[in-house]
């Protein structure tokens, strides 16, 4: 599970398509076929999508709501720029 965790994290920071999963498992267990954790390794793309919404988003959430929580910042607005972001 831990090394699912981590690819899902890796195609997210790397903006890898979820889509593009589904041939992971198996590349993974012809590059490292000695390996116990590739043979166990299972994320196509239902898992990745799985993992991000249910796993890693409300955990990512989570730290940033505490992290605001305990942070002092301030929201300025320039109204003299008038451009619909």
């Amino acid at each position: 599970m831990a090394a699912e965790l981590r690819w899902t994290l890796h195609i997210c920071e790397t903006n890898t398509p979820v889509n593009s999963q589904d041939h992971a498992a198996s590349l993974f267990r012809s590059m490292f076929s000695d390996s116990k954790i590739a043979e166990k390794f299972s994320c196509g793309r239902t898992k990745v999508s799985y993992l991000l919404s249910h796993a890693l988003a409300p955990a990512i959430l989570e730290d940033l709501c505490q992290k605001l929580r305990t942070s002092h910042f301030s929201v300025a607005v320039d109204e003299a720029d008038s451009r619909l972001v």
